[in-house]
Order: structure tokens, then C-alpha cells, then sequence
């Protein structure tokens, strides 16, 4: 499975500001095959400027999205070496990321950290200051890279190093990497859902994925192959979700838009064993979401997928009445109704092939139609 590309961890005006004054050991040599390392140092470590540096404030932010599965804060971090006071990392925060790699942010200022235990972060989203909290020499942010099994990650590629760098944009040695956010691939759904649909298959049939092990909403690893649906409906209703007949433990997801990123989940269902799996959300008109049947522990098996709505109408009027307790037209009706957000190509289409046009429309970055109550 391809892990997720990371960005330098602070905000892009301060990135000349951090420089690399120790990379992982390599036998004694680092990444590059120099000598900008020490013996037994596992993570990358970066300078601020010294004391002036940290009190003027270096940023430290997240190298991609991820979830906060431990944090600590609220030691000293004015520190010169190992002591009483000074051991460990100090003031630390650590992320994991969809891939199920995690990164570590240790020795920063005290009270700066900003994030809690639990909290889903997006790429470059603040997590605290650069200090020089617990076993530390001066102030530097230590960047650490580990796989799920804890084995260190060298995140750099050189002739001493990674094969493949572990950064969106590595740049040089000696330097800094990019501060530029990966962007997440869509998802390859295989097929368009709309109300009253289903769809039976494997979830490890052509069409389906592997790229995603991590999901923000759930602790578990899901390890098997995902298959992926594009979902949206014209109204704002609630919709229901289920998946029957299973042979293996599958798990149901659901993700905001087209971007294959697991920790930015917005629901789950995760019944053990082959139990089956529903969700229930409350669908916004003209959003797109995703539904990922995704395999626990490697997991793979027929089943079912069904979506049912209830039919609510968009929220409001042009009164500003809800129109919640108006019946769903008929289909004739819903054939005729059109939209006025013709520049998208759905204008004039029934609500099955509206549903397909807003997905393809918004795939292709084109504007999204616009939604006409039908009165």
C-alpha cells in the first residue's frame, strides 16, 4: 500500500527559519551518506535559531491529515540536557496517519501545544511551538516516522537512505522539504449510487483498492481491500445504509466528498465478525459523499449494499418555511423538475441521472448544479 506524502511540519514563512542538525543514523552516516547525524538517532531533527528563535516562535504543524493518538504537555522547556526535568521528549504530540504510519512532534514549548487526544488534524493545521522540553540540548522540533509495527521510517531518499522518500517535495540536502500539502487522489468508486439503490459484488473484485488502512472514526485496522461508491441526493434527508450477507468481518464507512483520506471519516459501522454493518447520516443536498466497504484484518466477501432516504425536501422556501413535511413528488414529477444550474450540464434530468451528473460534474471540477425545489 502507497503511504501518505508529507509536508515539512511548520507553516511556510517560517521554513528557512528551521535547518536539519541531525537526520536518522545510518551505521554513522545519514541519508546522504554524511555526517549530519549521531549514533542511534532515530528521527530528524531540525533547528529554530537558537534561544532567540523559540521566542520569537517557530510554528509546528501537522505533515498530513491525521488522528491525535497521544499528546502531552506542560513541561519545562528550557532545557540543556537529561535531568530530573529534562527526560524524554518533553512536550510531544503523535499523529497517525491513513496509511497507518505515525509521526512524532517531540520537544516543544510548554502550554503551546493545541491539539487533544482523539482530534482529527488536517495537513498544516497547528499543533504547537518548537522548544527545548525534555532530553534536549537546545531548542529544535525532533520529527520522528514510524510504521505500524513501531519500526523506524528514514523519511529521506538518498544513497544511504529510503529508496523512496517519505516527503511530498524533498528538496536538498542539507535544506528543508517543501511545506506543500499532498493532495489525496479521488477515490475509485465503481459506481454512482442514488436512492433505492443496491449493489452486490466482492469487495476484493476488479474495481476495488487498497489504499486506505487508517480511519479517523474507528481504532481498528482495515487491512483488506476497499471498495468505494460515490454517493449524493438532491434532497437534504436522512439515508440509511446497509450491508447484508456477509462471509467475512467487512466495515462501512463514510468520507466527505471524492478524496480517498480515511481519517477524515464522517461515520462508521464496525460489527465483529460478518455481522452486518448499517449507518445512518443526514445527507446535505447536492454533497457528494463516499461509502467505503472496506475488510477488517484483511478481511474479504460478497455482500450487499443498499441505500434508502426518506425523502425530505430541501430545508427551506423561498419563505424560509421548512418544507419538511411536503410529499416527494412523483417520478413524472421529479422527470420534469429541472435545474437552473444548466452551466453543469444537469439541467432538465430526472433525480437518478441528476444524482450521476452532479458526481461527474464535480469530478471533473467543474461548478456544482444548483438545486430547484419542486413546489
Amino acid at each position: 500500500m502507497d503511504f501518505v506524502p508529507l509536508r515539512f511540519p511548520t507553516v511556510d514563512e517560517q521554513r528557512d527559519l528551521f535547518y536539519p542538525t541531525a537526520y536518522v543514523d545510518h551505521a554513522g552516516d545519514d541519508w546522504n551518506c554524511g555526517s549530519i547525524t549521531y549514533d542511534g538517532h532515530q528521527g530528524s531533527d531540525f533547528g529554530v535559531g537558537s534561544w532567540s528563535g523559540m521566542e520569537e516562535g517557530r510554528e509546528v504543524v501537522a505533515a498530513a491529515n491525521g488522528i491525535v493518538v497521544d499528546v502531552h504537555d506542560g513541561e519545562y522547556d528550557r532545557c540543556t540536557g537529561e535531568s530530573a526535568d529534562c527526560s524524554g521528549y518533553g512536550n510531544y504530540v503523535f499523529l497517525r496517519h491513513a496509511d497507518g504510519r505515525y509521526s512524532f512532534y517531540g520537544h516543544m514549548s510548554t502550554d503551546s501545544v493545541s491539539v487533544s487526544l482523539g482530534d482529527f488534524v488536517a495537513c498544516g493545521e497547528p499543533l504547537g511551538m518548537a522548544g527545548s522540553s525534555g532530553h534536549s540540548t537546545g531548542p529544535h522540533l525532533h520529527f520522528e516516522v514510524r510504521e505500524p509495527d513501531w519500526s523506524v521510517v528514514e523519511p529521506f531518499a538518498g544513497r544511504c537512505g529510503a529508496d523512496q522518500t517519505s516527503w511530498n517535495e524533498q528538496g536538498e540536502y542539507d535544506s528543508t522539504p517543501a511545506t506543500t500539502c499532498p493532495s489525496y487522489p479521488g477515490c475509485e468508486a465503481v459506481t454512482t449510487l442514488s436512492c433505492g439503490d443496491t449493489w452486490t459484488g466482492r469487495s476484493d473484485d476488479p474495481g476495488s483498492t487498497d489504499n486506505i488502512a487508517w480511519y479517523g472514526c474507528t481504532e481498528g485496522t482495515e487491512e483488506g481491500n476497499e471498495m468505494s461508491f460515490a454517493f449524493a441526493t438532491d434532497r437534504d434527508e436522512p439515508v440509511r445504509v446497509s450491508v447484508t450477507g456477509l462471509g467475512d468481518d467487512l466495515d462501512l464507512f463514510l468520507m466527505p466528498g471524492t478524496a480517498c483520506d480515511g481519517q477524515a471519516c464522517l461515520a462508521s459501522s464496525v460489527e465483529s465478525n460478518a455481522a452486518p454493518e448499517h449507518m445512518e447520516f443526514d445527507a446535505t443536498a447536492g454533497e457528494i459523499y463516499t461509502l467505503m466497504v472496506d475488510g477488517y484484518g484483511g478481511g474479504a466477501s460478497a455482500f450487499t449494499l443498499a441505500v434508502e432516504c426518506e425523502g425530505a425536501l430541501p430545508q427551506a422556501d423561498d419563505t424560509g418555511e421548512s418544507d419538511s413535511s411536503k410529499p416527494r413528488p412523483s417520478p413524472r414529477a421529479q422527470a420534469e423538475a429541472t435545474t437552473p444550474g444548466a452551466d453543469c450540464g444537469c439541467a432538465s434530468t430526472p433525480r437518478r441521472a441528476w444524482t450521476s451528473c452532479l458526481v461527474l460534474a464535480i469530478l471533473r471540477r467543474a461548478r456544482p448544479c444548483r438545486i430547484s425545489t419542486i413546489r
